[in-house]
């Protein structure tokens, strides 16, 4: 009868998907090689392409915020650091006699090959949506703390979700890290991804280079 008589027969549940498996958890993990204490629940991304900007801004789409209140703990850029490099060149004689040349510092900025961990000191926000109260609020992204202490960002259910990081000078961004919120077990206040985009404007011009997707962890 498509009203009446359903008989169960299959009830799966996925609870060992999420790793949180604790209110206020905090568990050793390593990214990118480096061991950290922090809520057990992370999503990194890697960067591609040709990027260089100032400003970088991480952003929860719909699809990855949960019913209720969300947010993160800590957000961490790995990118390659700027830095000044001479260029020896020679300087014109007017005798045909040889001279020995001289090395002038030019200083052009160039790109180190390997991407490195950018330190929060030199990281600031440029701009954030309204976040649940000032004190769980964007800067707390960047305080390096990565346990749950009520010291996350979090956000109202359903509310536009976004932080814009200015990197103090460009950038070229290879891999995003976040901690997710970890204040309750089950994962209920965690994002399921984010979407990272850079641009020379801390309020427009953001070309989106990443939009990580996490659905098996929560």
């Amino acid at each position: 009868s498509p009203d009446s008589g359903f008989t169960t027969v299959a009830q799966p549940r996925d609870y060992t998907d999420c790793l949180q498996t604790e209110d206020n958890q905090c568990t050793t993990q390593t990214v990118n090689g480096i061991s950290y204490e922090g809520t057990p629940d992370t999503i990194t991304t890697e960067v591609t392409g040709s990027n260089s900007a100032r400003y970088w801004k991480f952003e929860v789409p719909d699809e990855c915020k949960p019913d209720t209140y969300f947010g993160i703990m800590e957000i961490e850029f790995w990118g390659f650091t700027p830095t000044a490099t001479a260029i020896p060149t020679e300087t014109p004689t007017e005798t045909p006699t040889a001279t020995p040349t001289e090395t002038q510092t030019n200083s052009p900025t160039y790109w180190t090959p390997e991407g490195e961990l950018i330190p929060n000191d030199q990281i600031s926000i440029a701009d954030y949506s309204t976040c649940h109260n000032p004190g769980r609020c964007a800067e707390n992204t960047l305080d390096m703390n990565k346990c749950y202490v009520a010291n996350d960002c979090l956000w109202d259910p359903g509310t536009v979700a976004y932080i814009t990081y200015d990197m103090g000078e460009a950038r070229m961004i290879r891999s995003v890290t976040i901690w997710n919120q970890g204040e309750y077990s089950g994962c209920s206040r965690h994002i399921t991804g984010f979407d990272i985009s850079f641009s020379d404007s801390p309020d427009s011009g953001f070309t989106t280079v990443a939009q990580p997707r996490d659905y098996t962890d929560c």
